[in-house]
């Protein structure tokens, strides 16, 4: 069941890379599934974003501040952040650039599937021509923003101790490449040759923020499966919302104990949990 206070919030949904294709009704309906289920359970206040792929993380983060920024002052509610893929770059840009309204306006932040060590499978040097002409997917490169976040998160006590108490990141993997969404299907083939645990684009070791202190989870996903549409994604509708209800719930509810979970956490790996409300949980 959805917390009472579900609709004291505003919600955004963050999308990646390629997120203008992916979020066109042909292709992946992008964010649209997860507007629509949220909205069936009385949600009212929901923003769909995908910014410009060919930006850099930098530039879109900027853009990023601005629209919360914005909706912050016209609604007056906090808000609650699902971002994924490369838009955990920018989400947490942003909250190094603007720290002092993320302090005030942003309850919490979810990160799921965030290349925060970049994405390994982009290192091939036939890419290089093509990841300099391209500031978005050059900003996936291994380790890009890795320093950066170390001197400007980690290493400042207040920051760090925001991605302490507001921060979750959802990391995710797939055992199985039967199992995988067909567009990604390759690349995690070529990932479990490897030897690697992968979500079919990026390594589950590359999904972890260094030297940080944040709650971490580890759920068993492909990389398309939580906010594409049925075309693109191999979990089902009962999945994508109970999973959703239960972020939202321990976003609102984190101070107090969740009881009336309705999605079950069997597949969460004991990974490196660094808030006790996963623990309480499991």
């Amino acid at each position: 069941m959805l917390s009472s206070k579900a609709n004291d919030y505003q919600y955004f949904f963050l999308g990646g890379i390629l997120g203008e294709i992916l979020e066109l009704p042909i292709v992946g309906n992008y964010l649209k599934e997860n507007e629509r289920i949220l909205r069936e359970m009385g949600i009212q206040d929901i923003h769909c974003i995908t910014l410009n792929s060919l930006n850099s993380a930098h530039r879109n983060a900027k853009k990023l501040a601005t629209i919360l920024k914005r909706e912050f002052e016209l609604r007056e509610k906090k808000i609650i952040i699902f971002s994924h893929s490369k838009a955990c770059l920018e989400v947490l840009i942003a909250l190094q650039e603007e720290y002092d309204f993320f302090n005030l306006a942003v309850e919490r932040i979810i990160c799921v599937q965030p290349p925060f060590q970049g994405a390994e499978i982009l290192n091939s040097s036939i890419l290089k021509p093509i990841l300099m002409a391209w500031p978005g997917l050059n900003s996936l490169r291994k380790n890009f923003y890795t320093q950066l976040f170390q001197e400007e998160l980690v290493d400042n006590e207040d920051r760090h101790n925001y991605l302490k108490e507001k921060v979750l990141v959802i990391r995710t993997f797939k055992t199985r490449s039967r199992d995988v969404s067909w567009i990604i299907r390759p690349t995690h083939f070529i990932f479990k040759r490897s030897g690697s645990q992968s979500d079919g684009l990026l390594k589950l070791s590359e999904q972890v923020l260094p030297f940080a202190q944040y709650t971490d989870m580890v759920l068993e996903m492909d990389h398309s499966d939580l906010f594409t549409s049925r075309r693109l994604s191999k979990q089902d509708r009962d999945f994508r919302k109970n999973l959703m209800v239960n972020l939202i719930n321990m976003s609102i509810e984190r101070n107090d104990t969740v009881t009336d979970l309705e999605f079950s956490f069997e597949d969460v790996i004991p990974a490196r949990l660094n808030n006790s409300e996963i623990s309480n949980i499991l």
